[in-house]
């Protein structure tokens, strides 16, 4: 693993903001730097054309123009450099919390119901289709690609860096490699879903008040991010559900949560699910289980359906054993009857 801090200034490595910000980080992280675990780069000044003299889009004025135009470039000159350190790229920003358990997610393997975080990010990793997982729903924090992938999309964000911003850019570069121009509109939406995977609960929190862009002020925050990461509480809701906590090591799509649809608020879409995945539902309080009944797929999506290869699994209050009590039916419905009742 290698950290690579870019401290990006117009005027390029020689400037005071750079050199007061390069003698920081040395005096705080020494060991680190001289272990090879952090590098810092600048990119030149004239890795930047004159950001002044660009014409408007959007009826952005030029304060904006400049800023959005000049984070392009930075994010572009970032990936190019750190395409070849590693396997994959994670980018962040200097004004983070991270969730206190983020690192398992990278290194350990899924073994516990309270931490869905646990392995997460390496399953995903070991897909074949995914091009891009979300960490966070912010912005462009906590971005994972592939190393690989990285120099097509650092290629694109170059040919169009003065049109729009970089989350806009990010939106075009997946629809213009996943969807095709007969493809439909919620064709292209579910195809884009299936490479570019929000992981969720988010594992990193946007701290930082004032943006880099003069007078913005940022008030955004994920609503995902939880400081017990993998643990979210819902309450009883429309649905008559009992209390619980759910947790999963499948994608979702936006609001269409386990949560939401656990609570009777939405259906929760899915994404890509694959052979041992799993959904946890652990109820607050012990439960008595006469009937549950689950249904999957939907008029519009009749093919998106749990099958026979999907089971439902439980164990009794206070034991760590499970079993198997119930599978789906070909047509994506389980239904289970309790004789007696599982708690």
């Amino acid at each position: 693993m290698r950290i690579i801090v870019m401290i990006a200034d117009m005027q390029g490595a020689s400037s005071k903001f750079v050199q007061g910000t390069l003698t920081t980080l040395i005096e705080r992280f020494n060991d680190q730097f001289e272990s090879g675990l952090i590098q810092v780069i600048v990119p030149p000044a004239a890795w930047y054309p004159d950001l002044k003299a660009l014409p408007p889009t959007f009826n952005d004025k030029a304060d904006r123009m400049y800023w959005r135009t000049k984070q392009n470039l930075d994010y572009a000159y970032l990936m190019i450099y750190a395409a070849r350190m590693g396997d994959l790229y994670l980018q962040l920003e200097d004004d983070l919390e991270a969730a206190p358990d983020y690192t398992f997610a990278f290194f350990l393997q899924p073994n516990a119901r309270n931490n869905v975080h646990l392995g997460t990010v390496m399953k995903y990793a070991a897909r074949t289709e995914w091009f891009i997982l979300e960490l966070s729903t912010l912005g462009y924090i906590g971005k994972l690609m592939r190393s690989r992938d990285i120099p097509s999309l650092a290629v694109h964000i170059l040919l169009n860096y003065q049109f729009k911003p970089i989350d806009w850019l990010l939106s075009d570069y997946c629809t213009n490699r996943y969807c095709s121009p007969e493809m439909g509109s919620k064709n292209c939406v579910k195809e884009v879903a299936k490479h570019r995977q929000q992981v969720k609960p988010g594992m990193f929190q946007h701290v930082g008040y004032y943006s880099s862009l003069k007078g913005k002020i940022q008030k955004l925050k994920d609503k995902t991010f939880k400081s017990r990461a993998g643990r979210t509480m819902v309450e009883r809701g429309p649905s008559g559900n009992p209390d619980a906590k759910i947790t999963s090591t499948i994608a979702e799509y936006q609001r269409f949560t386990l949560e939401s649809m656990y609570a009777g608020n939405a259906m929760a879409w899915l994404i890509d699910p694959q052979k041992d995945d799993t959904i946890w539902i652990e109820f607050t309080l012990p439960k008595k289980i006469t009937r549950l009944t689950i249904k999957t797929g939907s008029d519009e999506h009749k093919d998106d359906i749990f099958s026979g290869e999907t089971s439902l699994r439980a164990n009794n209050a206070g034991e760590d054993k499970e079993r198997e009590i119930a599978r789906f039916t070909a047509n994506g419905t389980l239904t289970y009857a309790a004789v007696p009742p599982v708690s």
